[in-house]
């Protein structure tokens, strides 16, 4: 699996972004705002760039953002579902166990894929997906 150095710059990310086709968002459980708005602003954007996106969420959009624009693309995985990327993004979470025992069976289960990141403001612990990061600096 290719990795990145842990706080990736802005530049590093991009370079994954460009070089691959198909991303999985994921957000962690019971998503708020931030959870659910990184999710939508960063799928807009690779969207935008005609790329593949896929996004997952344990427990779905809370009904009060469910307005917001995108949000009925965010699935929430079945049991047994499998997903394949090229890359994974796990948004506004610093841990693997938040993201829920679905959507981390969904993704680890994946046949192949090139990479896995967390973004996020909080420090990354060790039981994250095998990740970069890009910390914001908070």
């Amino acid at each position: 699996m290719e990795s990145l150095p842990e706080n990736a710059t802005f530049a590093e990310i991009r370079e994954k972004i460009d070089t691959h086709e198909h991303f999985v968002l994921l957000s962690h459980v019971r998503p708020d705002g931030d959870a659910i708005g990184s999710q939508l602003g960063l799928a807009h954007s690779l969207l935008e760039l005609g790329k593949k996106v896929t996004m997952l969420a344990e427990d779905g959009v809370p009904g009060s953002l469910a307005f917001l624009p995108g949000s009925d693309m965010i699935e929430t995985p079945e049991e047994g579902r499998v997903v394949e990327a090229d890359v994974v993004f796990a948004l506004d979470t610093a841990t693997q166990p938040r993201l829920g025992e679905r959507v981390n069976a969904a993704v680890l289960s994946m046949p192949t894929f090139a990479n896995t990141s967390t973004i996020d403001r909080w420090l990354t612990k060790s039981d994250t997906l095998p990740c970069w990061q890009y910390r914001s600096g908070w």
